[in-house]
């Protein structure tokens, strides 16, 4: 993927594929990871993935549920998302 795409391009797709379903892209990336994607592109590329999953899960609960448990559900979901981009810190 990442001969085609790139990294950016890698980053780009993960963050994407939170928004449908990310376990197929995460399987791929950990077949590929230390092949033809390097370790580090791979476990970066899973992180923004799981972690647009989540902020794109709170949006949901936000738009389709009462306004407490939305705000509730977008806030907790939304403190997921950073707390699962931090170890993004350490990759950089």
């Amino acid at each position: 993927m990442v001969t085609y795409l790139g990294r950016t391009g890698v980053y780009t797709l993960a963050a994407l594929m939170g928004v449908t379903d990310v376990d197929p892209f995460i399987m791929g990336m950990t077949q590929s990871a230390g092949g033809v994607t390097s370790l580090k592109v791979a476990s970066a590329a899973i992180l923004i993935a799981a972690a647009s999953n989540n902020l794109v899960k709170g949006i949901y609960a936000y738009v389709w549920s009462d306004r407490q448990t939305g705000v509730a559900s977008l806030s907790l979901l939304g403190g997921l998302t950073l707390a699962g981009l931090s170890p993004l810190l350490w990759l950089a």
